[in-house]
Formats: structure tokens, sequence, C-alpha cells
């Protein structure tokens, strides 16, 4: 290496950039020769390449007191590491020094490893296992294991102060039949300390089936800007003052996904403001009671983001009620989606909810569902041209309604902005032919356009056309459901084809 090239290889960061532009462009196998080829790109070249890893196989292998071997349990192979002898300080050395330059761990894993290890080894070490670590995923896909001792155990040997943004849990898509871990204090004692074992956590998601417990710790983790609760899986409604008099108390929290809010508990009780910084708030199974209750608590002035999930009980009138208390945050509102289920009647709550919602002129994403979607009136011209003019940014609409031809020209010609359009039913007023005749031809960027049925249905080309004069740029894609899109992507496949005749015959 010549002096020029000394110099400039002798800047730690020139060194990093360059190691970390070879490994984004794939070549993995020149980072590491170069890791041991050359005296300064060595320790930039293994912290890009330890940068991230997805398993610790690599890690425990270097350990000498770990013997790694397969066996066959409940008909699957699975790694299993029989301890030779207590590890002893020289026996961490290798571990330790690649161990220290991971910063992302994305652990998943299933039954291909006995998880008993990292407890065992958890056992040996007075110090984190990774002590630089800022990202840890582990996710314990495991259907018999729950959020107890067991899952703990095996985790808390990579809880560091280092730590930025957590996601831990088990698995939790399917409800199980046995009992609960008796060891309840294990969970809390362990979701206790977790704030002061971490405390510059920034993001945390964690899900599983677990006990009930309350999530006042979350108070805790001063600079949380996002918590995911959305996988959470308990025996009963966890404690609900607790928990929004904590999230509420965060003065950086931006995002809250995956919460639950009934407000049976709630009521009569003076529940201080809060949510300074809210931005972004996902709820799941929730009663409209609870809904406005969290509503009237948040102080935020830049919420720009509501989802609800399950709102399956409470009156109509109770429903309205919270979708009209959105008129609150109208100056910064752009995302609403929201579901009522069961007895809640489209007839009562579907058309209702749009209107509740013209008082959000920023409003760019609309999604609205039930499951009595045969209620559902249909979108006179009138209301569609209220519609455009109350939303004029309106970019994602998704409506269990029904369209007359002329209301869906409408939008067409007034939202420019529109990406994506679902809805019911699409009913082409009077003749096909004469509506046809008076469906402009528009280069609209709509990407997007799902309609549950056609009436009448029995001209699918002719409709097809009519909607390809409108939505010239729509994403059919490769499986095209039903006849009318079929024939949609047979008359895009033609215009495209007739854009190369035709440029191939310019000179």
């Amino acid at each position: 290496m010549t002096r020029a090239q000394d110099s400039v290889f002798g800047i730690a960061e020139v060194c990093r950039e360059v190691c970390r532009h070879i490994h984004t462009s794939g070549k993995r196998g020149d980072l590491a020769r170069i890791a041991r080829c050359s005296r300064l790109l060595m320790e930039p070249a293994l912290d890009v390449l330890w940068e991230e890893i997805l398993d610790m196989e690599h890690l425990l292998k270097l350990i000498p007191a770990l013997e790694m071997t397969t066996e066959t349990q409940d008909d699957r192979e699975t790694t299993v590491y029989r301890f030779l002898y207590p590890p002893q300080s020289n026996d961490w050395s290798r571990f330790d020094f690649y161990g220290r330059r991971v910063r992302t761990l994305r652990y998943l894993h299933y039954r291909d490893i006995d998880c008993s290890v990292f407890r065992r080894l958890g056992r040996y070490r007075l110090t984190p296992m990774l002590p630089a670590l800022r990202t840890l995923h582990w996710h314990h896909e495991h259907p018999g294991l729950m959020f107890g001792p067991e899952f703990i155990s095996e985790v808390s040997p990579f809880i560091s102060s280092s730590l930025r943004h957590i996601s831990i849990g088990t698995f939790w898509e399917h409800p199980i039949d046995y009992q609960p871990p008796s060891d309840h204090e294990a969970l809390e004692s362990f979701l206790h300390m977790l704030p002061y074992r971490a405390p510059s956590v920034e993001a945390f998601e964690i899900y599983g089936h677990m006990q009930v417990t309350s999530f006042a710790f979350i108070s805790r983790f001063q600079r949380l800007r996002v918590v995911n609760l959305n996988g959470i899986v308990m025996m009963k409604p966890f404690p609900e003052r607790d928990t929004l008099t904590a999230f509420s108390t965060l003065p950086l929290l931006e995002s809250i996904i995956g919460l639950d809010v009934l407000g049976d508990k709630l009521v009569g009780i003076s529940l201080q403001p809060g949510f300074p910084s809210l931005t972004h708030l996902s709820l799941d199974h929730v009663k409209p009671l609870g809904v406005l209750i969290l509503l009237k608590m948040i102080s935020s002035r830049a919420l720009t983001s509501l989802s609800i999930s399950h709102m399956n009980r409470g009156s109509s009138e109770e429903v309205l009620s919270c979708v009209a208390y959105l008129s609150k945050f109208s100056s910064t509102l752009e995302e609403v989606r929201f579901a009522t289920q069961f007895e809640h009647s489209a007839l009562d709550v579907g058309i209702p909810i749009v209107e509740a919602c013209y008082q959000l002129p920023k409003l760019q994403v609309l999604r609205i569902s039930s499951t009595r979607t045969q209620e559902w009136q249909m979108i006179t011209p009138t209301q569609a041209e209220r519609m455009t003019q109350a939303w004029p940014s309106m970019r994602d609409l998704s409506l269990s309604c029904h369209l007359s031809f002329h209301s869906l020209k409408m939008f067409a010609l007034q939202w420019h902005s529109l990406r994506s359009l679902s809805f019911g039913t699409l009913f082409a007023d009077g003749s096909l032919r004469e509506a046809r005749s008076g469906t402009p031809i528009l280069s609209h960027r709509l990407a997007s356009l799902s309609i549950q049925h056609y009436s009448p249905n029995d001209d699918h080309f002719l409709i097809a056309s009519m909607l390809d004069r409108l939505f010239p740029r729509f994403q059919v894609g490769y499986l095209a459901v039903g006849e009318v899109m079929q024939a949609i992507k047979v008359l895009q496949e033609a215009r495209a084809d007739q854009e190369k005749r035709v440029l191939a015959s310019l000179p």
C-alpha cells in the first residue's frame, strides 16, 4: 500500500464507508477477504460484517465450552448445545471479539434450536451477551411457549443499556388451551426492570400470550417514540387506567399501535390530558366509550392518523359521537380507518360516518368497513360532489357503498390526487352505450381500483372500456380477477402494443 493510500485508509470514517459500500453491493465474501489481508481495513470490515446477524449459531460456535449436536424432537431436527464444562473467562474471548460488533439481532426461531442454551449461558455472564446491541428482534414462534419465565430467561441475557429498539414475543396467532405459568412474578419483574436495563429505548414491541399485567412500566421509557401492543393476547383486559396514564405522560411518544380501550372502568374517573407528541393512533378491540375517553385525553395538535380495527360494541349513536369528536383534530388528521362489527348496521353508521368526516378537510385516506355490507346505500351524485369538495387531497378511498357511473365520473374528474379506490357495486346509468358515449377520455393516475359487483353485468367488455377511459393507468396485475378486469387488461395490452408500433414508426 502506498503512503497516500495509507494516509487515506488511516481515516476510520473512510474505511467504514468503503467497507459498507462493498457490503451493500452484495460482495460479502470480498469483505471477509479484505478483513483477513488488510490490517488497516480489518476492524471496519469486521464491524460491517457483524453489524447485523440473523441467528446466534456462528457466535455460539466460538465458545469452546459448548458442543453442538443434532437431535430429533417431535419429528423435527433440533440443534442442541451441551456444556463440556462451565465456561471460563478465556472461553468468551473469541465470542466477545465478534459479538461486541453486533448492532442488530433479528432472530426468528421455531423449534430448530434448544433455546435453553441462552438462559444457561446467561448464568455465566456478568455483562450482556451483545453489549453494543441497538436493535433486538427476538421472536420465538413456538405454539406451546407462553410469555412466561422460560421465555424471559431466554431473552434476558440480550437486554442491554445500548438498546434503542426492542421487539420480543412468542407465538400468538391462535388461542391456547393450557393454563398459564403460575410464576406471574417473573413477568412483572421483567417488565418492571426493563426500563432500567434499557433506558434509551425508542421503539418497543411485545407480543404473545401472557397473564394480565399492568403497562405502567412504559412511563419510565422517557425516550419512547413508538409502542406496539398489537400481538398481545391476555386472559382478561389489562388495566386501562394505568396503561393510558402511563402512555399519556411520555413526552416523545408519537405512535401507539394495537391498543385495546373498552372504557367500562374509566367512567367517572378523571384522566389528565396528555399524549403531547402523538401523531399516529391505532386501536384494536374497542368500545365507543373507551375511544371517546381516549380522544379527549389527547392534547397533541399533530395527530395525523387514526385506525380502529374492531369496534364491536356500543350503540350507533355512540359510534357517531366518536367520529364527530374527530373534528377536534380537523387541522391535522389525514388518515382515518374505521371498522365496525356485528350489531352496527351500515344504514346507521355507514354514510353517517362518511358525512361526519366532512369536517376533516385534510383527509387523504378514508377506509370504512362493516360486516353488514349489503345494507350500504348508493352514493348519489350530490353526495359524490360533496365528498370531492370536502376532501380535495383524497388519495385512498375504500367504502362498502355503491356508486352510479355518474358519481364515479365525478370522482375521476375532480379527484386528480386519487390513487386507490374501492367500493361495492357499480351501477351504469341508463343504456350502457349511451353512458359510454358520455364518458370522457382521461389520463387519470389511479393505480388501484377494486369493484365487487357490476350492474348490469352482461356486457363486460363495454363496462371495461368505460372504466379504461376514466382510469387508463390503473394496475390490473397478472392475476386479473373477473371478466371486467380481464377485459381491461386486454385493452391495456392492446394500447401498449399500439404505442410501441407508433414509436417504432417514428424517424
